[in-house]
């Protein structure tokens, strides 16, 4: 149901086209350099490619760090309904009262969400399939960045959600969601003019920090837990602030 009530709004399809424009955009000016760089490189110095000079490196990485940006600007306009519209018609009273529990509600909604995430950046699975076409692509690194992506896709939606259903405005729900976000990605910079211990404790909870090092192509299991913990834990807030809703109606 809430997958359909999705794709019957012409925003997440306005949406997606300005995300697979921009991206598009983004992929073809970083492979034009990569193509340019990579033939002067080998006329000049006839030198052998090195790791360093690679599609990897020079055109994913840098291609998944625009990407994630994006999903920091797009999904907070995916998720701002979610609850608020419900709360702003009406209809919230009716989906309490339906035979279904707070989890099933929410998951619903997340999993409605993140549908719409994945095939959003499963499209762009094309660039790496195009770019085998003319060079050698390393696939394992590149699923370590997808699925960086994608835990942080899931992440900023479970903040927006969570957003959502705190306020029936709309726009104060993106905001919020903007805020939160905004504030754990750029944490780390507070480092170096705080203690040690607490230094630490801010890079570990710096989104930015977890997310690079999947981006980069490196799957550490450390980083996999900081996001899982992360969209737990604002669901569950969610949870709570339902289970407020309905001692409210």
């Amino acid at each position: 149901m809430e997958l359909q009530i999705y794709f019957a709004s012409p925003i997440i399809y306005i949406l997606a086209t300005v995300f697979l424009c921009i991206c598009g955009y983004m992929y073809w000016d970083l492979f034009t350099n990569f193509s340019e760089y990579s033939f002067r490189a080998i006329n000049l110095d006839k030198m052998t490619m090195n790791e360093n000079i690679s599609a990897n490196t020079l055109v994913f990485t840098p291609l998944f760090s625009y990407m994630g940006f994006f999903l920091l600007l797009i999904i907070p306009l995916m998720t701002m309904r979610l609850f608020s519209e419900e709360k702003k018609i009406g209809t919230i009273e009716l989906l309490l009262t339906y035979p279904t529990t707070n989890i099933e509600i929410v998951s619903g909604k997340l999993l409605a969400s993140s549908t719409v995430l994945l095939i959003m950046i499963g499209t762009t699975f094309l660039y790496p399939l195009m770019t085998c076409i003319y060079g050698a692509v390393k696939f394992g690194p590149l699923m370590a960045g997808y699925l960086g992506l994608f835990l942080l896709g899931i992440a900023i939606m479970s903040v927006g959600i969570f957003s959502s259903s705190l306020t029936e405005n709309q726009i104060v729900a993106s905001i919020i969601t903007y805020g939160v976000i905004v504030i754990l990605s750029t944490i780390q910079w507070a480092k170096a003019s705080v203690p040690k211990v607490v230094s630490q404790t801010l890079g570990y909870m710096s989104i930015s920090t977890h997310l690079n090092t999947l981006l980069k192509g490196v799957i550490d299991t450390r980083d996999i837990v900081y996001f899982m913990l992360f969209s737990f834990f604002f669901l569950w807030l969610t949870l709570k602030s339902l289970e407020s809703e309905r001692w409210r109606k």
